[in-house]
């Protein structure tokens, strides 16, 4: 980690720091990098949220990235916001965890984003846990963390918030051919 030159940091004002250009818009292959148990800033409703991180361009305008600079290792963490990557989690639990991953009503497969977009096979989801919590909260081995270092699809949007500002959103999900 670089140190901070304080006495630089003492002479800026407001005008000599800009809001950085939202991530370009486009679709990405990304690896998930964490899963987390988060809440809802305003009802405090929980849900399971999973953080990816860029390795490779499929359709976006090169120009635009290079001039966002260092896009390759771009990290769009967990957040407890609507997304593809976001499962709330509300009464009944079961029809909420059907989403992430559901048995099949007719036949032995799963259903879900665990196993059509991440790829995981019956073999690798029968009879595990689904979500598994320490007494911090934090995740421990179930279905949820095998997700961890799975490639997907990503595509990502710009949405303006009330200031005005562009970000960036993960629109859609896919499995990564």
């Amino acid at each position: 980690m670089s140190e901070i030159d304080f006495e630089a940091l003492n002479n800026l004002t407001t005008d000599d720091v800009m809001a950085p250009e939202a991530f370009p818009v486009g679709t990405f292959n990304a690896v998930i990098t964490e899963a987390s148990k988060l809440a809802s800033s305003q009802k405090g409703t929980p849900c399971i949220a999973f953080g990816v991180e860029i390795f490779e361009a499929v359709d976006a305008d090169p120009e635009e990235l290079e001039a966002f600079g260092d896009w390759q290792g771009y990290k769009f963490r967990a957040r407890a916001t609507v997304s593809p990557l976001t499962f709330w989690l509300t009464d009944p639990i079961t029809k909420s965890l059907s989403y992430l991953i559901g048995k099949e009503r007719h036949g032995d497969g799963f259903t879900g984003f665990i196993p059509e977009i991440l790829g995981k096979t019956p073999d690798q989801l029968r009879g595990k846990k689904i979500l598994t919590l320490d007494e911090e909260g934090a995740i421990g081995d179930c279905v949820v963390s095998d997700c961890i270092g799975s490639e997907l699809m990503i595509t990502i949007g710009h949405e303006e918030s009330d200031n005005g500002r562009t970000f960036a959103v993960i629109t859609d999900v896919s499995p990564k051919p």
